[in-house]
């Protein structure tokens, strides 16, 4: 399975934490899981049927995909794979 995740406009001190995450995973090298909230708000794509089980996720490319504006933070994008 594969997404792709699109965020809204943040904030240079909120995008800030996004970046350090996606750089720490090093590209598809690192696996992680989304919290239950980021997953309810994307129950058919990101959430399993099975909350016994539930998906994990890498970085589908090490590629960059992200902007930043001096007051706002745009076009942040990242695709994801299913680890199995």
């Amino acid at each position: 399975m594969e997404a792709t995740v699109t965020m809204p406009p943040l904030t240079d001190a909120q995008a800030q934490n996004w970046i350090a995450f996606l750089r720490a995973l090093q590209g598809p090298v690192g696996v992680f899981q989304f919290s239950a909230a980021f997953c309810a708000a994307y129950p058919t794509s990101l959430n399993n049927a099975s909350p016994v089980t539930p998906r994990y996720w890498c970085l589908k490319s090490a590629e960059r995909k992200w902007s930043i504006d001096a007051n706002r933070f745009y076009g942040f994008t990242f695709d994801l794979l299913e680890v199995v």
